[in-house]
């Protein structure tokens, strides 16, 4: 993964699309589990995968749809990253996941400014919820 940069510019070398047209979706542990956050272009924050693909595409100029798996695991960082989710967890990614199908789509259909404005809503954490006396 922390090299898929090169594969993504094999496809670009041999394809040629216009690099606007590539969406490149991935998991993030910056971002809560289960949430979306869709991008026009930007930095690869920490996430090396991305970073290799900007460093073989020698451009941030792309959209991105990044799938919040969470970083409640410090502990064991790489093996949160590359192994499985707890029982509790696949739930919460499958819906994610299903998510950001469905905002790949309407970006397709409809451009990216109406998937970020209809996919870019912070979910309420269970902390955040315990906060405001819901889960009382």
């Amino acid at each position: 993964m922390n090299l898929s940069g090169e594969s993504v510019r094999e496809v670009i070398e041999y394809y040629k699309p216009d690099i606007g047209n590539l969406i490149v979706i991935y998991d993030d542990l910056d971002i809560p589990a289960g949430q979306l956050r869709i991008r026009k272009k930007g930095s690869a924050g920490t996430h090396n995968g991305m970073r290799s693909v900007i460093y073989q595409l020698q451009t941030d100029l792309f959209p991105r749809v990044r799938i919040g798996i969470g970083n409640s695991h410090k502990a064991g960082l790489i093996s949160f990253v590359i192994g499985g989710f707890k029982k509790e967890e696949k739930e919460i990614i499958e819906n994610a996941v299903v998510k950001a199908a469905k905002a790949v789509e309407l970006i397709l259909e409809s451009g990216i400014e109406k998937a970020m404005a209809d996919y870019n809503i912070k979910l309420k954490q269970p902390e955040e919820e315990r906060a405001d006396g819901e889960n009382s």
